[in-house]
């Protein structure tokens, strides 16, 4: 009986032992990950790590990249209406004699510049509306989403910060996304997702 007890208790503490919060299953997974794109896996330091729920749409980040197709646009816009301008003083400069080849030309580039200015508001339009769409769904749960800081040595040995954020699976057993937060392009498309979010609501 007493045999039986202590491996009841052993069993029970070996059960305790094994079992982690989620905090800890992240935090190793974290861990693994960044370790496999680091010069000197054993120089990894975990610096702050901060875990959240995850919910569709807000922390579906696929939409990041069709706020980034929009914000293209937008960028492709002033530029278009750059050459309206350009081609409109053209147009005003020969006006005088428009079957003149220079004012044809300017006429052509102006309504080139008109007519595309219309297609990317076609196009922002309909990425706006999808995406007003998805933030109106009802929130689903999909994971978690932690945001980790870290130091580690580089090529040259010096000590550096690294920032990730990285999706994890319902039950934390698995990584489903990574995004390095130190490369600025990818900054920038998070900010502009997160403003466009904060406009939206």
């Amino acid at each position: 009986m007493k045999k039986l007890i202590l491996l009841s208790l052993t069993l029970g503490f070996m059960f305790i032992a094994c079992s982690k919060s989620p905090e800890e299953k992240a935090a190793e997974l974290v861990e693994n990950e960044v370790k496999k794109y680091l010069y000197i896996p054993d120089s990894y330091e975990s610096a702050d790590l901060k875990m959240d729920s995850a919910f569709a749409p807000y922390d579906d980040f696929g939409n990041v990249g069709e706020v980034k197709k929009m914000k293209e646009l937008e960028d492709e816009i002033s530029s278009n209406e750059l050459e309206l301008s350009m081609a409109e003083r053209n147009m005003g400069m020969f006006e005088y004699d428009p079957s003149l080849y220079y004012y044809k030309e300017a006429k052509e580039e102006y309504t080139e510049a008109a007519d595309r200015i219309k297609e990317i508001k076609e196009e922002i339009k309909e990425i706006d509306g999808y995406l007003q769409s998805q933030f109106k769904k009802e929130p689903e749960f999909i994971g978690f989403k932690v945001y980790h800081v870290y130091r580690a040595k580089n090529n040259a040995g010096q000590v550096v910060m690294g920032q990730l954020l990285v999706l994890l699976n319902k039950d934390c057993s698995a990584v489903m996304k990574v995004y390095d937060l130190d490369d600025y392009k990818i900054a920038n498309d998070f900010e502009d997702y997160f403003e466009y979010i904060k406009k939206i609501k």
